[in-house]
């Protein structure tokens, strides 16, 4: 016997407002709503709620996946994330930045022929 598909994010609204609209039409707003629901123990209105903020999470995950550090990803994802990441700390750009430009400010050997050579710049 095959199982019924999960109910989409708008299906689990949609019956939430519903059941608003049945159950608790004096509330004012979704919080005030939520509490009767708490008050009259609505373990059908409560579950569909968890359900909602469940499916909202995966939702959410799905649009951060690939930001992930072990995603694997095109090069213009990978641009994308970089922006971001460059947006969230500024001194990341300016570090790629220089490194794209002055290979030998990253401390990486200048040739294959002196693995063990790397020049470092200091003060």
């Amino acid at each position: 016997m095959a199982e019924a598909p999960a109910p989409t994010l708008p299906e689990l609204e949609a019956a939430l407002a519903r059941m608003v609209q049945e159950r608790y039409p004096h509330a004012e707003s979704d919080d005030e709503a939520e509490l009767q629901a708490m008050a009259a123990r609505d373990c059908e209105y409560l579950l569909t709620r968890i359900r909602i903020l469940e499916a909202e999470l995966v939702e959410a995950n799905d649009e951060v996946k690939w930001i992930a550090p072990g995603h694997r990803s095109s090069p213009a994802q990978a641009l994308k994330r970089i922006k971001a990441l460059c947006a969230r700390f500024p001194d990341l750009f300016q570090a790629i930045l220089l490194n794209a430009k002055f290979p030998e400010f990253s401390g990486t050997p200048l040739d294959d022929k002196s693995p063990g050579k790397s020049i470092s710049y200091s003060r």
